[in-house]
């Protein structure tokens, strides 16, 4: 492996190669399409001697993102081939990267080939919106919502996890080759409407080590108030009903006379 630096005195303008160039390139440029960010994709360049003599590639340098490695530290024959490997540092928070490379040999008059490589970084799974749209009941469970996370050709082994497993519940419903359908339950939390929390995604792409990433989701589940009623007689729901009032006692707002009252009323009825 041979260690690089960024050669700033050679720049994108430099004069394209005549004719008579030793090395002929299969391609100047390569296009990897869309690849997740934050993996190492490698690919490669291969070349021709086309002179009478032999040709030594001296030095290759490369921009921030890109590294060589295996490239030809031995003269390249007159009619041989020639390649070396590069690995592309996909970067996040951009559309569209290029590395470039530059080839120096030892040519007569010096040789300098200018190569590139284009790369459209992607997050490697994504899902809209994020804002989960629940509803809950009395005991606060939430009713159940289906999410459909889009995935680039390419990701595989996914696995779904909710980032509050006492709040939340996820698992894999069903997934094909860029979608996954991932269903969403639990509780919510006392008192609260809405609240912040994350799924925790974890893939692979192609034979690269298992990756992680939160994919963050906003849940609103308003908790239905209880409603207070009213009753005939102006008794309140969630106290006694009238039924439940003992028989004797106060009963319409008058008072039972007592045996003795109604003893003492007869008797002076009958006196003269």
């Amino acid at each position: 492996m041979a260690s690089l630096s960024l050669l700033s005195s050679v720049t994108e303008d430099r004069t394209p190669r005549s004719s008579d160039s030793a090395l002929t390139f299969a391609e100047d440029g390569i296009s990897l399409g869309m690849v997740p960010h934050g993996v190492l994709r490698p690919c490669g360049f291969t070349f021709r001697n086309v002179s009478t003599r032999a040709v030594c590639v001296t030095r290759v340098t490369t921009t921030a993102g890109c590294r060589v490695i295996n490239w030809p530290s031995t003269p390249v024959s007159p009619g041989a081939e020639g390649a070396f490997e590069v690995v592309i540092a996909v970067a996040s928070g951009r559309t569209n990267q290029r590395e470039w490379l530059t080839v120096i040999t030892d040519e007569a008059g010096g040789g300098v080939y200018r190569l590139h490589v284009d790369v459209r970084p992607a997050a490697p799974i994504h899902f809209d919106p994020r804002v989960l749209e629940m509803t809950s009941g009395r005991d606060r469970r939430l009713t159940r919502r289906t999410v459909e996370l889009n995935a680039l050709p390419g990701v595989h082994s996914v696995q779904v996890r909710p980032g509050n497993e006492r709040l939340l519940d996820a698992h894999i419903v069903s997934r094909s080759a860029t979608r996954i359908v991932v269903d969403v339950t639990g509780r919510a939390p006392a008192g609260t409407a809405r609240w912040n929390s994350h799924l925790e995604v974890s893939y692979r792409w192609g034979t690269d080590p298992r990756q992680l990433i939160h994919l963050p989701i906003s849940v609103v589940a308003p908790v239905p108030q209880e409603r207070r009623g009213r009753v005939s007689g102006g008794f309140d729901r969630t106290t006694r009903s009238r039924s439940s009032l003992p028989s004797s006692g106060v009963a319409q707002g008058r008072s039972s006379p007592s045996p003795a009252g109604s003893q003492g009323a007869a008797d002076k009825r009958g006196q003269p």
